[in-house]
C-alpha cells in the first residue's frame, strides 16, 4: 500500500491572532479523501475544526465539504447553532465526524466541542500550568444523527499554547511527543511521520495561540 504526504499548508494571520499548519497522509495516491479542515476569523477571534465523513470515496467527499461550508459561512454564529446546522446538513449526506474550536481573543479562552472521532487536545506552553494538557471530550455518534447533546467546554489559553485537532488516521500517542519546537508547521510533519496510520487517511491541524486581536 503506498502512502502520499500532502506538504503542510503554513499559515499566520494578518492579526497575529493564530498561526497554523495543516498536514495531510493519504493511504492511496488515487484515494479520494473524506478528510476537510476549517480555519476561519470570527467577530471574537478565529475559529478551527477538522471534519471526517463517515464515509469514504467521492460520497464522503461531499459529506465533508458540504459540513465544512456550514462552519465557514457561519463564523459569526456559536459552536451550538454551527454544530445544529451541521447536523441537519449531515442528514442528507451520510453524517460526520466534527470536532471545532473558537478562540476568543478579548478573554483569551477556547471553547471547543466535537462529536465522533476526531481528537481534539490542548498543550499550554508553561510549564506551571494546571493541568498542563486537555483532552477533548467526545459525544459518541456522529453529526448527522441527532443524538449528541452539545456541552461547550471554555478554557483559557496564553500566548503560545498549541491546539491540535486530528483525525483516527494518527494514533493518539502523539501527544506524548508534545511539546515539539518550533513553528506548527514542524509540529505536524513531526507527527504526521512518527504517529501516522498506514492503513487510512490522516489529517492534522496545528494551531498556535498568539494572542493577537481581531
Amino acid at each position: 500500500m503506498s502512502m502520499q504526504t500532502t506538504p503542510v499548508q503554513l499559515h499566520q494571520s494578518q492579526a497575529s491572532v493564530v498561526e497554523w499548519a495543516v498536514g495531510r497522509r493519504a493511504k492511496d495516491v488515487d484515494h479520494v479523501s473524506s478528510l476537510t479542515s476549517v480555519v476561519k476569523s470570527t467577530p471574537s477571534g478565529f475559529l478551527v475544526a477538522v471534519i471526517d465523513a463517515t464515509q469514504d470515496g467521492p460520497k464522503g467527499n461531499f459529506a465533508a465539504k458540504a459540513a465544512a461550508e456550514i462552519f465557514e459561512g457561519y463564523t459569526h454564529h456559536s459552536l451550538v447553532d454551527l454544530f445544529n446546522r451541521a447536523d441537519r446538513c449531515a442528514k442528507e449526506t451520510g453524517g460526520c465526524s466534527i470536532s471545532a474550536t473558537i478562540f476568543n481573543t478579548s478573554y483569551h479562552t477556547a471553547t471547543w466541542f466535537g462529536v465522533g472521532n476526531v481528537h481534539g487536545y490542548i498543550h499550554h506552553r508553561k510549564p506551571t500550568a494546571d493541568p498542563r494538557y486537555r483532552w477533548l471530550k467526545l459525544q459518541q455518534g456522529f453529526v448527522g444523527d441527532n443524538q449528541f447533546t452539545i456541552r461547550e467546554n471554555t478554557h483559557p489559553v496564553h500566548i503560545g499554547d498549541v491546539l491540535i485537532l486530528a483525525t483516527t488516521g494518527l494514533r493518539p500517542e502523539f501527544a506524548g511527543a508534545l511539546p515539539i519546537e518550533g513553528r506548527p508547521r514542524i509540529v505536524a510533519d513531526t507527527l504526521l511521520a512518527e504517529y501516522a496510520r498506514e492503513d487510512e487517511d490522516a489529517l492534522i491541524l496545528v494551531t498556535r495561540y498568539l494572542g493577537g486581536t481581531m
